[in-house]
C-alpha cells in the first residue's frame, strides 16, 4: 500500500442503537447486572468509541494519514441510508481509503474472540495492512458467518476482544480505564503503522 494510504476508522454499532444489532451489552451488564456505562447505549458501542478516538489520536501523532468518521444518529433505521457507516464505507473504501471499524465480540460462551474480518474478495484483495492486524489480534475468514454487511460494503472489521473479564473489569476501573484504552489502541495503531511501512 502507499505510505500515507488514508484510513478512516469507525465505531462498531455507531448507528445502529436500538435496532435489531445494538452490539454486546458486555459481560458486566449482562450477567453481573450492573449499570451500562451510558444510558442509551450497549457497553459494546462505549468502548468502540473509547478506543476509536485513541486509535485516531495515537495514529496521528505517529504521522499516519488517518480519522474518524461518526455517524449523526446513533439509531439510523436504513442500512442504506446515506450516513451510516456501511454507506459512507462503500464510499470510502471505492476511492481507495482504508476501512477499518472497532468491535468487541460478545463474551464467552458467546463471542468467538478477537482477530479482524476482512473485506470480501470482490471488494478488493488482501494487502499488507490486513495482514499486519491479523498478525497482531488474528484472523477470521473471509466469508465469516456467510459474508457480513460491512466487509460487503468495503469495511475490515476488528474485533478487539471479548467484553468479558479480566479486560472489561480493567476498562470499567476508572483507575486503569485509560491506560487499559491506550494500550489496545497502541496495538492497533502499531500493526497500521507496520503495515504502512
Amino acid at each position: 500500500v502507499q505510505s500515507h494510504l488514508p484510513i478512516v476508522v469507525m465505531a462498531g454499532h455507531a448507528d445502529s442503537q436500538g435496532t435489531a444489532s445494538p452490539g454486546t451489552p458486555g459481560y458486566a451488564v449482562d450477567q453481573q447486572k450492573r449499570a451500562p456505562m451510558q444510558p442509551g447505549i450497549r457497553d459494546e458501542l462505549f468502548w468502540n468509541r473509547e478506543v476509536q478516538a485513541a486509535v485516531v489520536s495515537q495514529g496521528q501523532a505517529r504521522g499516519l494519514n488517518i480519522r474518524a468518521y461518526t455517524p449523526p444518529s446513533i439509531s439510523i433505521a436504513k442500512d442504506d441510508d446515506p450516513s451510516t457507516n456501511w454507506s459512507k464505507a462503500k464510499v470510502f473504501s471505492e476511492r481507495g481509503e482504508y476501512v477499518l471499524e472497532i468491535h468487541f465480540d460478545a463474551y464467552r460462551p458467546h463471542g468467538f474472540g478477537s482477530g479482524l474480518i476482512p473485506v470480501l474478495p470482490n471488494v478488493r484483495e488482501l494487502n499488507v495492512v490486513d495482514e499486519s492486524l491479523a498478525q497482531a489480534f488474528g484472523r477470521y475468514p473471509r466469508l465469516f458467518r456467510g459474508g457480513l454487511g460491512g466487509p460487503r460494503r468495503g469495511i475490515g472489521i476488528l474485533e478487539i476482544a471479548m467484553l468479558e473479564p479480566p479486560l472489561e473489569t480493567k476498562l470499567r476501573d476508572p483507575r486503569s480505564r485509560e491506560h487499559t484504552v491506550n494500550c489496545l489502541a497502541e496495538r492497533v495503531v502499531n500493526a497500521l503503522v507496520q503495515g504502512v511501512s
